[in-house]
């Protein structure tokens, strides 16, 4: 992937083998998520006023893990005073006041009151790219540092990431799209090969799980090739039974089953000129693949219950979410002479922002929506980097279908089809009573429900901040906290 700039890490602590801690954790961070051309190099400090010095010598470096309990030099011993001269507070006000330039900030600590100092050194800045964690122990870095390294980091992916201007949907085509959207090395290296393979008349096999596109790829390489002005004709191959499959293909003529009242063209001969597309061939019986191996080789073939010899000039385009190697190994070979791999969205997620801009323009001009504020799709893009996408470009489609239609309520975004269930829907036939859902409970009972509920809203609207929900409530930091350690809840499942 290409990035305008990279970024440098510095952590910070006066404890070596918890700076090797951080280290190792943004290293793993880093690799899982394919983020090694976003950071250039990570170095260690090993108090604030080392890490001051390496700030102001060295512009490279954007991004500050700091402990904000540190000693001057000190051995690991912690001050009662996070303003020490040389500490992580100090350290982050320095860096505020006189280095003029933005910066990522993570604040470790070990220290309950700490937030009240985040909250005041950064909130009254305007700082936005923060997270505060806490430091865990030696043994393995705390999860949820390592989700507040991830989630920075792609927040940095999206402002450093080199993009074209986003593109309007007119200049694209229809809403079911003839080209691939995306500048990842993954989807550039694939429609390299996507163009030098559209020029020549060779049989290509796509390969893909679903809703990565491969009907998309097969209309962007026969809309590139010299075919491109005859049929495009498609067929998913796993809707058909075996009879009915052979007889769309090879066409049928009258009378040979009930039902076939006329002659009928099949699919092959409808390609004539042009290109046929066979989606999930995996599903082809073997005898219907050894029928067709023979029409490839001989460019003839008869219609089902037929026996003239007719002939048709296709190129073959095929594809399959299964494995390739289950087909008739004489067909496979004969259909796979240039395989193409169409990468999961999950392994290319730096197009996210493209494709999400894309779609919400599509969605917006559809539904008349109104536009969105740049703070709406900044939080769109990062709930998108926290989701695995099991269905892909389909399901990212969808998910920003119904976000836009919802007025960009991120709670419908969220909606998981897998896994929802009729509780979730409620029942349209019944008629809505107002029992708020205490109706049979005693007044105990239903004061602790309220209780549980409104904690857990504003909670979830405040991603975990227990600081953010207590200014919401108007209630003390500490009664947050009781109330999650009350109902066993962490800070990372509000994430």
């Amino acid at each position: 992937m290409g990035f305008d700039k990279q970024i440098k890490i510095l952590v910070v602590d006066d404890v070596k083998e918890w700076r090797k801690v951080y280290t190792k954790g943004i290293m793993d961070v880093i690799k899982d998520n394919r983020l090694d051309d976003l950071v250039s190099g990570i170095c260690e400090a090993r108090d604030g006023k080392e890490a001051l010095r390496m700030v102001k010598e060295d512009p490279a470096i954007n991004f500050v893990v700091t402990d904000l309990f540190m000693g001057p030099c000190c051995d690991g011993a912690v001050p009662e005073n996070p303003d020490q001269p040389f500490g992580g507070v100090w350290l982050i006000r320095k860096i505020t006041d006189t280095v003029k330039r933005p910066f990522v900030l993570l604040l470790v600590s070990d220290k309950e009151d700490a937030e009240r100092y985040e909250m005041s050194l950064l909130l009254n800045k305007g700082y936005k790219n923060y997270d505060f964690v806490e430091k865990g122990n030696l043994d393995s870095l705390h999860g949820n540092s390592l989700e507040a390294i991830k989630k920075l980091l792609f927040a940095q992916v999206r402002s450093h990431k080199k993009q074209p201007e986003f593109i309007q949907p007119n200049t694209l085509g229809e809403r079911n799209g003839v080209t691939f959207i995306g500048t990842s090395s993954k989807i550039v290296a694939m429609l390299n090969d996507a163009e030098k393979v559209a020029t020549v008349d060779t049989n290509v096999f796509l390969i893909g799980e679903s809703g990565t596109g491969k009907g998309t790829l097969a209309k962007f390489i026969h809309g590139r090739s010299a075919r491109k002005d005859s049929p495009f004709v498609d067929l998913d191959c796993s809707v058909l039974p075996e009879s009915l499959l052979e007889a769309e293909l090879f066409g049928h003529v009258k009378g040979t089953f009930t039902g076939a009242v006329s002659d009928k063209p099949g699919l092959i001969e409808i390609a004539n000129g042009g290109t046929l597309f066979l989606d999930e061939i995996g599903h082809m019986s073997e005898a219907i693949q050894k029928k067709l191996l023979k029409v490839l080789e001989e460019r003839s073939f008869r219609k089902v219950g037929g026996t003239e010899l007719l002939t048709s000039n296709f190129r073959l385009i095929s594809a399959t979410s299964t494995d390739p190697g289950k087909l008739y190994l004489p067909f496979l070979h004969r259909i796979a002479v240039f395989p193409i791999v169409i990468p999961p969205l999950r392994e290319r997620k730096e197009d996210i922002p493209l494709l999400a801009n894309f779609y919400l323009k599509l969605f917006q001009n559809e539904f008349n929506a109104r536009p969105m504020i740049q703070e709406e799709f900044d939080t769109l893009v990062s709930e998108c980097f926290q989701l695995n996408w099991n269905g892909n470009i389909r399901e990212l489609i969808n998910r920003i279908e119904r976000y836009t239609v919802c007025d960009y309520d991120l709670n419908k975004f969220r909606i998981d089809p897998e896994r929802l269930s009729i509780s979730d829907l409620g029942s349209a036939s019944e008629t809505p009573r107002q029992t708020f859902g205490y109706e049979g409970k005693t007044y105990e009972e239903a004061k602790e429900e309220f209780d549980r509920s409104l904690f857990f809203c504003t909670l979830t609207q405040c991603q975990g901040d227990a600081t953010k929900a207590a200014a919401m409530l108007n209630v003390g930091v500490s009664t947050v906290k009781n109330r999650m350690t009350l109902y066993r809840w962490s800070k990372q499942q509000f994430r």
